[in-house]
This record gives structure tokens, sequence and C-alpha cells, in this order.
């Protein structure tokens, strides 16, 4: 119909060839429908405001799309709705800055589409936006947007990560339901309320963190997020919606903030890996009609809020324990990296704690004090003074819940750390004799010998050889059977030898020398 129009419009002016345009007018100002912009696949038609237009439609062969920011001399302002409407050849998509909103169903089913980059003006991302994109693994949002719509990325089943900007302050109901390999969320500290099945049935998603800004979390919100281990609460969460976690089958622990007032029914129904939850003094109104944990475990309540104590052991037949007794050491405390004045110690998350304490040993005091807090999210603490080389160390690391403004401190798990040797430092090396090396270094007075390496480069991966010196006092090394004419470099360690292992020590600077 369109064409159709457009011909008859043309006709029009060739029949009366004395009529001419005023200057820089298009005709879809003349004739007032929309037509396919010059040198463009796009069609468009002209905002009440005269100046701006807004893209209707797409003509072109798909690939990677940039959307133009201006046409015929007008700002491209708002994406229409249903413009991308099943256009499947379509691989990427830019919109440029002054788009300021993308109209409901704009790209809903582009099948093909992988990756869209939304311009820092766009302020909404309207209702199935990019819905059933199911190829959709990147998504740029820009610093402006401020609400996602209903079903604006439903059902991208390729989307693996997603960033919400601080600008937001909506996530929509079924904003992101069944992206089914969504792992990771950011979600922005200005967000206010999460919608009924926001991130529902988001299979993958292991961890969520919800911001401080965030004071109501909707029915379903994140049910059938089958692998979300650990949930962090902000700390102005006021009411948590039916089923908000129900069927999230890997979530092991959980502490409902003091300022949570009510939990509606179910919200851990079918989760059946819960072990325990930790409720604040807030909660005074807990639904029942359907059990809080109906097809699910029935994990122990950690509480001294007595109203919540009492309805668990009523009606869910929970163990209640008070917070004193709550008692959930952190395990798996490894050393990541050690080097003679520096370390790093890990450990695996506390699913439910609100932090961690680092204590450290006295050896004057001849007891632990405590160094560090981290909070939930850091799993490893990194020591960056007062460390001293081949000297052994003890650390302790405990988790903490807490409550009404007072934490619960778990019992302790043990870590001990060994300093490397301090690097050797190396006197000289020289070529005395064909085919041959010698080096020569400064004794080391805690190690108990050394490691010598020689190499034909500087990463010692090509032609190495490796020797150990058992003897601390002994501080040179020859080394023969050599290449002629052969650039070599040499580096070494000293090691302790404790309980029959050997700890090594951080190594020289690499010197060179030209084999005669």
């Amino acid at each position: 119909m369109k064409k159709k129009l457009l011909s008859c419009a043309l006709a029009l002016v060739m029949l009366f060839g004395s009529f001419m345009l005023p200057a820089g007018m298009p005709l879809s100002d003349l004739f007032g429908f929309e037509v396919t912009a010059a040198a463009s696949d796009f069609t468009y038609k002209v905002n009440s405001d005269g100046e701006t237009v807004t893209i209707t439609g797409y003509t072109g062969k798909g690939g990677d799309v940039k959307i133009p920011s201006s046409i015929d001399g007008k700002a491209v302002t708002k994406i229409g709705s249903r413009a991308f409407e099943y256009y499947e050849n379509i691989k990427s998509v830019e919109i440029p800055n002054s788009v300021t909103s993308i109209g409901n169903n704009a790209f809903y089913y582009c099948l093909n589409l992988k990756s869209a980059k939304i311009g820092n003006g766009v302020t909404k991302i309207g209702i199935g936006a990019f819905a059933v994109c199911a190829k959709l693994k990147s998504v740029k949002i820009g610093n402006s947007v401020t609400s996602i719509g209903d079903s604006a990325f439903y059902t991208c089943v390729e989307l693996t990560s997603i960033t919400i900007p601080n600008s937001v302050t909506r996530i929509d109901p079924c904003a992101f339901t069944y992206c089914l390999k969504l792992k990771s969320v950011k979600i922005g500290n200005k967000v206010k309320s999460i919608k009924n099945s926001a991130f529902g049935h988001c299979l993958e998603l292991t961890s969520i963190t919800i911001p401080n800004s965030v004071t109501k979390i909707d029915d379903d919100a994140f049910v059938f997020c089958e692998k979300l281990k650990s949930v962090n609460i902000g700390k102005n969460v006021k009411s948590i919606g039916w089923d908000a976690f129900g069927y999230c089958k890997s979530l092991k622990a959980i502490t409902i903030p003091d300022n949570v007032k009510s939990m509606n029914s179910g919200v851990f129904s079918g989760c059946t890996s819960l072990k325990r939850i930790v409720i604040g003094k807030g909660v005074n109104s807990i639904g029942h009609e359907s059990r809080m944990f109906a097809a699910g475990s029935v994990p122990v309540v950690y509480t001294n809020n007595s109203y919540a104590k009492k309805h668990f052991e009523k009606y869910e037949g929970a163990t209640c324990k008070p917070l004193s007794k709550w008692n959930v050491k952190p395990k798996g405390l490894k050393r990541d990296k050690v080097t003679s004045k520096t370390a790093t110690i890990s450990w695996k998350r506390v699913p439910e704690a609100s932090g961690y304490q680092i204590l450290r040993y006295d050896s004057k005091t001849k007891k632990y004090k405590a160094v560090a807090n981290k909070k939930p999210s850091l799993l490893k603490h990194e020591i960056t003074k007062n460390l001293k080389p081949a000297t052994k160390y003890k650390y302790r690391v405990k988790s903490f819940v807490q409550v009404n403004g007072k934490k619960y401190y778990s019992s302790p798990s043990d870590i001990t750390i060994r300093t490397r040797n301090a690097p050797v430092k190396i006197s000289s090396v020289t070529s005395p004799k064909t085919k041959t090396v010698r080096v020569k270094w400064q004794k080391d007075g805690k190690g108990d010998g050394y490691n010598v390496q020689i190499a034909k480069d500087k990463k010692f991966t090509s032609g190495k050889k490796s020797f150990t010196i058992k003897k601390n006092g002994t501080v040179s090394k020859t080394i023969s059977g050599l290449t002629k004419d052969q650039t070599y470099y040499v580096r070494v360690r000293a090691y302790q030898t404790v309980n029959g292992k050997k700890f090594y020590g951080d190594w020289s600077v690499k010197k060179s020398v030209k084999c005669k």
C-alpha cells in the first residue's frame, strides 16, 4: 500500500512538472505518510514536533545493522513498536545516543540477533522489545535507561550475562524470564522493585545480589532458578512475594535481613537443598496457606524473632535455634599465591554469611587478632604487608551473620602460610671456557640449598636445564656441554626443607651470557 501511494505521489509530481518541493523538504512532510529514507534501509515517520522521526520499519538485507542518528536532517529519537519484528536476518544492532525509547516488540522474534548495543540516550525499553531473540548473547544497556519493560528480554535463551545500569529504577514482570543460560546479573543500585517473574526460569543463574535500593521482591521473581546457590538480600527489602525463590533447587542457605516485614507463602517451595535460614527481627507476617517450604526441604531456622520462631515451629515443623547457636565455619581454605613478602588465602562461600573476619596469630601475645573484615562476595584475603621471607604465619577465617546490628561469629577455620625465601642475588655469570657457563650467587641465610636453571630463552622454555645444590654453603655452579656462541639465561632460587618437603624461594633476577 505504501509503495502504491508513493507511486501515485511521484506521478502527480511528474504530471505537474512545474511544481517544485521547497528546499530541504522530504516527501514525507509533503504527503504525510512513511517513505523509505534516502540512501538507507529504514522507513520512518515524522514526529509531532516536526523535527524528529520514529523508525517504523526496515527493508535492508540484515547482517550488522547500525541505526542512523538522523534521517533527512531530522534526529532519530524513537524506534517504533514492531519496527524490526520477525526480521530474522539481523545479526547485530547498534542504537545511537539520539534514540530515547525502544517501542514494544521492536525487535521481537529476531531469531538470529546475537548482540545489541543500546545508546546512552535510551530511557525506556518497551514491552517485549527483544523478546524471543533466541541467539542474543550480549546486550549493552545505556546509562540513561530507567525502566526495562514487561518481557523485554523474554526467552533470550542464549543470553549469558546482563548488567543493569544504576539509572534503572524498575524491572518489570517477566523482563528476563526463560533466559535459560543467564549465569550472572548485576543489578544497579537504584532499582526499587523486582516485579513478578522478572528472572523466572533462569536455570543457570548461580548467584544474585539484590541492592539496598530494592524495597520489594514480587511473586515468582526468581522462581525455577534451579542453580541460584547464593542470594544476598539488600537491607531495605520490606516484602518477599509468593514463590519468590520457589524451586531454586541448589539454594542451600539464606539470610532474611532485619528490614523484611512480610514473607508470603511458598517463598522457598521446592527448594530441596535448603539447609539453613537466618531470620532477622523485623518479620511479623508470614503466609502459611500453602506453606513456606512446600515440596522442599525444611531447614534449620536461626532467629531471635519470637514470632518467626513460633510460626516455623508450628506451621512448618522446622527446628529453630537462637542466633547464638549459629556456627557455620568457612570451608576449603587454601593458599592461592605466596611469595617472599606477600600471600593470598581463599575459602568457599557460606551462602547466608553477612561477611567474614580474618584473624592473624601474634607470637608475642600468643593470641589471634582480627586484621580484616570481608564482604560476603569477597572470598579471599590478600596479605601485602608485614610478612618476612622464609617465615611461617598462622591465619584464621570466621564467617558471621549480622542481625539487628549484632554479629554472630562461627568457629574458625585455620590455615598456615610459609613465605618463600627471598630472591637470591646473582654475583656473576661468565663463560670461562668453550661450551661452559659459570654462575655465582650470594648465600641465603635461611636456605638449605639452591635450584639453578639455565635456558636459551628469557621464558626458560627452550633447552632448559635444572640443577639442585644440596648445601647452603655452595654458592656457585659450573655448567658444561652447552652450545657454542649461544646466548644463555640463568636464574637461581633458594629452598628450605620442612618435614621432607621442599619450599622454594622467589627466583633471582635472570642474567644472560654468551657461551664461548
